[in-house]
C-alpha cells in the first residue's frame, strides 16, 4: 500500500530506459478506447478536443510495443489518463513531469500518487462519474483546470 521506493523505481528505469528520443511529445493523453476491462470515457472526444488545443497527443498504448511506450514517456511533461495499467509508464517520465489521473467514483488507487512522489513528479486526480458498465464521464472543466495549473 505504501507504493514503491525510489530505489526500486530507479532500478526499473536503469534496466528499461534508453536515452530520450528527440521529437517525442511532451503532453500525452492516454486513451482507453480499446479497453476490454471498462473505464472508457464516454466523453473522450470532447475531452481530447480541449486537450489537443493545449498541445496534447492522444495515444492508445496497446498499439505500441513496450519499448515504444517507454520511449514515448521519456520526454513527457504532462500525462493525463484514466486509472489503469498504462499510467504506470509515468515512471519513465522526467522528474518534473505532472500526472493527472482520472478515477471512477467507486474506486481510487493510490499507487501512482506514491510513485510520482518518489520520483519528484507532481500528481493530481479527478473523480469521474461511472455507469453500470464501468464507463466513465470526466468532468472536463476540472480536468482542464488541473492541466492549466501545471502549464
Amino acid at each position: 500500500n505504501g507504493g514503491h521506493s525510489r530505489r526500486q523505481l530507479e532500478f526499473l528505469r536503469s534496466k528499461l530506459m534508453g536515452p530520450s528520443s528527440p521529437g517525442m511529445p511532451e503532453r500525452i493523453y492516454i486513451s482507453r478506447e480499446d479497453s476490454q476491462n471498462g473505464r472508457r470515457l464516454t466523453n473522450e472526444a470532447e475531452l481530447f478536443e480541449r486537450l489537443e488545443g493545449l498541445g496534447f497527443v492522444r495515444v492508445v498504448l496497446s498499439r505500441l510495443s513496450h519499448a515504444q511506450q517507454v520511449g514515448l514517456f521519456t520526454s513527457a511533461k504532462i500525462i493525463v489518463g484514466v486509472q489503469g495499467a498504462g499510467m504506470v509508464n509515468h515512471i519513465f517520465a522526467p522528474e518534473d513531469a505532472h500526472v493527472i489521473e482520472l478515477h471512477p467514483r467507486s474506486y481510487t488507487n493510490r499507487a501512482h500518487f506514491f510513485t510520482t512522489n518518489a520520483l519528484d513528479q507532481t500528481y493530481q486526480f479527478v473523480i469521474c462519474d461511472e455507469d453500470l458498465m464501468g464507463s466513465l464521464t470526466a468532468p472536463i472543466s476540472r480536468v482542464i483546470r488541473c492541466v492549466e495549473r501545471v502549464l
